[in-house]
C-alpha cells in the first residue's frame, strides 16, 4: 500500500510501519487540510499590510476623522494592492535584501578580502538599506492607491 489522497490535500498512510518488532504508526496520519500546507502561494495572498501606521501620515486625509481615514486607507489598500501588484511586492521584498546583502558582500571582499567581519557588515548594511526600500516601495504603492481612491467619485 501507499499514499491514499482523500480529499483535497489530505493524504494518509493506511498501513501500520514497523522497525524491528517497533510500532511507527498504529493509525493513519492525520489529514492535512490547513491550505498553508496545498497552495503553495498561501503567503503571498494573505499577507495583510498594518495601515495603522498610515493614519495622520498623508496630507489629503489628515484632516478627517480616524475611522474614516481607516476606511480610506483600507480602500486605497485594496486598489494599490491587486494580486499581481502584491506578487510583485512580496518578489520585491524578497529579492532586495538579497542583492544589497550580495553586492555589499561582494564589494567589501573584492575592496578589502576576506575578512571576519565582512559578512557581519554586509548583512547589517544589506538589511537596513533594503528596509528602508522596501518600505518606501509600500508607502507609493499605498500613495497612488490613496490617490486612486480619493480620485474616483464618491
Amino acid at each position: 500500500m501507499g499514499w491514499l489522497k482523500i480529499g483535497r490535500g489530505s493524504y494518509h498512510y493506511p498501513g501500520i510501519l514497523s522497525f524491528n518488532s517497533l510500532l511507527i504508526f498504529d493509525r493513519p496520519l492525520d489529514p492535512v487540510n490547513d491550505i498553508r500546507f496545498t497552495d503553495p502561494v498561501w503567503f503571498l495572498q494573505n499577507k495583510v499590510m498594518d495601515i495603522k501606521e498610515y493614519i495622520d501620515h498623508f496630507p489629503e486625509i489628515a484632516q478627517r476623522e480616524r475611522h474614516e481615514q481607516f476606511k480610506i486607507l483600507e480602500q486605497a489598500q485594496a486598489a494599490a494592492f491587486t494580486p499581481a501588484a502584491q506578487r510583485a511586492y512580496t518578489l520585491y521584498s524578497w529579492l532586495v535584501p538579497m542583492l544589497w546583502i550580495a553586492g555589499i558582500g561582494a564589494g567589501l571582499y573584492f575592496t578589502v578580502g576576506f575578512a571576519s567581519w565582512v559578512p557581519v557588515v554586509a548583512l547589517i548594511a544589506g538589511l537596513v538599506i533594503s528596509r528602508i526600500m522596501i518600505n518606501n516601495r509600500r508607502e507609493t504603492l499605498m500613495q497612488n492607491g490613496l490617490r486612486t481612491v480619493l480620485d474616483e467619485p464618491s
